[in-house]
């Protein structure tokens, strides 16, 4: 991408994800909903839009305009109930595969143990097969 531009199928997704309106989206963003669309069509958007539309959708302005990978790891809150975060798995053999990135996963809050912190540290790994018990059983998450 160059400077300026903005990939807006990420824009939508998560507006989609996070559950806002389209009209509380250009209310607290400050852009008309003439204006985003005409950012959409040209593929471009001036930088002080992009940071606010970053900012209600709680992600990196860099990262939508493309200046910063995706590499960093953050823990999504999509809503009251569920939070994001990213997932690895482990097994032994053909059964855990090796990846660069971990996948975000969807996780039910009260499920997660309350002194587990939800910051942009938290990991989980997600056990697969049977090479660990008795200790660890095939799904199985381990907060790290």
């Amino acid at each position: 991408m160059k400077n300026g531009e903005i990939d807006f199928d990420i824009v939508d997704k998560l507006i989609e994800k996070k559950g806002i309106k389209k009209g509380a989206f250009y209310k607290e963003t400050g852009i008309s909903r003439q204006n985003y669309s005409n950012f959409k069509s040209q593929g471009y958007i001036p930088s002080k839009h992009a940071a606010s539309i970053a900012k209600v959708l709680n992600v990196d302005a860099d990262y939508l305009l493309g200046l910063k990978e995706s590499s960093e790891v953050e823990v999504l809150q999509l809503d009251d109930n569920y939070v994001a975060i990213p997932t690895i798995n482990a097994g032994a053999g053909a059964e855990a595969f090796a990846v660069d990135t971990p996948e975000m996963r969807m996780y039910p809050k009260e499920l997660i143990p309350p002194q587990i912190a939800l910051d942009e540290n938290l990991m989980i790994i997600s056990v697969v097969g049977n090479s660990m018990e008795p200790l660890y059983y095939e799904n199985d998450v381990v907060f790290v």
